[in-house]
């Protein structure tokens, strides 16, 4: 069993906000450092709060449709390919706040259902402003990479970073080397 906590840490004048998000292991009593996230206000992405509410479609990082409505609660659905035949099944149930209470997600491969990581909602501070937020006491940091949230997007990484750095990093000591060692050129008579 984990538990996910996302904490806004700062919001900005552009309307995005920066969020921490744990991942904490309860069975293991271990959680993860805090990856920092970026997100936007009025469409969060990734953040687990709907902003557009009832609506019938929302573009966030996986596209939701809405399936149905039962007693102030929409029930979302979307899917996200990962690669060819590998996908997950999203199903969200967001209260009229905009917050999920629930969260089911069925990743398979091919026909064959491979994970099933089911989100609950324990207590929201956005639903009600005293509540804050649970830490379990009995947890330890477990080494390792922070966790950022990445959903629907992937990012390349090698044993010296990520991709992007790395050709920045090449670029950069190449065009040293053609710099030192070009040829001038000069007419001699």
């Amino acid at each position: 069993m984990s538990l996910e906590i996302e904490n806004i840490t700062q919001i900005f004048s552009n309307s995005t906000f920066t969020y921490l998000i744990w991942y904490i292991n309860l069975n293991g009593s271990y959680y993860y450092p805090p990856g920092v996230n970026l997100d936007n206000l009025s469409y969060p992405k990734a953040f687990f709060y709907i902003s557009q509410v009832g609506e019938d479609e929302i573009n966030r990082s996986v596209n939701l449709t809405l399936y149905a409505e039962e007693n102030s609660t929409y029930i979302y659905t979307g899917l996200q390919m990962l690669t060819y035949g590998n996908y997950i099944n999203w199903t969200l149930y967001v209260n009229n706040s905009g917050v999920p209470s629930r969260i089911f997600l069925y990743q398979y491969i091919g026909n064959d259902l491979v994970s099933n990581t089911t989100y609950v909602l324990l207590r929201s501070n956005l639903i009600n402003k005293t509540v804050t937020i649970y830490f379990p006491s009995n947890v330890t940091l477990s080494t390792g990479k922070q966790a950022p949230l990445l959903v629907g997007n992937v990012i390349f990484s090698t044993i010296f970073g990520k991709v992007e750095e790395v050709i920045i990093g090449v670029g950069a000591v190449a065009l040293v080397i053609i710099l030192l060692f070009r040829k001038t050129n000069v007419k001699q008579n």
